[in-house]
């Protein structure tokens, strides 16, 4: 799978759940890529791919899991992952209906991904953050 991409399976991943035009995204294809073996210690970005990937797929227990692995492993996490898995706990919070919660995370993501590009960077791979904040705040009603 991952040769279909040109990419470690990570990138493969990356490539099929985060697609930044959610009519090319194949989540069920991402978790297959995550399974292959890799020649990276990507830890925290592959948990967190792979709740986004379960989440597409409506299953909200198996992205609660794997958001709750890569917490674990945040020492060290950048800017950009961290907003990310806010993103993903406020998507995960909002189904199920927990919406105080929901909004609390993505407003802290949102003022990560602010203070990021106020510094000048570009948030990760920007184009896929940045729709995915939009596909959120469309999920969240905001």
């Amino acid at each position: 799978l991952a040769r279909e991409f040109g990419y470690e399976p990570f990138w493969g991943a990356v490539a099929a759940a985060c697609h930044p035009d959610p009519q090319q995204r194949d989540p069920a294809r991402a978790l297959e890529a995550l399974a292959l073996p890799t020649s990276d210690d990507l830890g925290t970005g592959s948990w967190g791919v792979s709740a986004f990937a379960r989440l597409q797929l409506g299953d909200v227990d198996g992205a609660q899991a794997d958001l709750e692995r890569g917490d674990q492993l945040t020492e060290g996490r950048s800017r950009n992952w961290n907003a990310w898995y806010a993103l993903l706990w406020a998507w995960v919070h909002h189904e199920r209906g927990d919406h105080e919660r929901a909004r609390a995370y993505r407003v802290l993501a949102e003022d990560i991904l602010e203070d990021i590009l106020y510094d000048g960077e570009q948030p990760w791979s920007g184009s896929i953050v940045l729709s995915v904040v939009h596909e959120v705040r469309q999920r969240l009603g905001g």
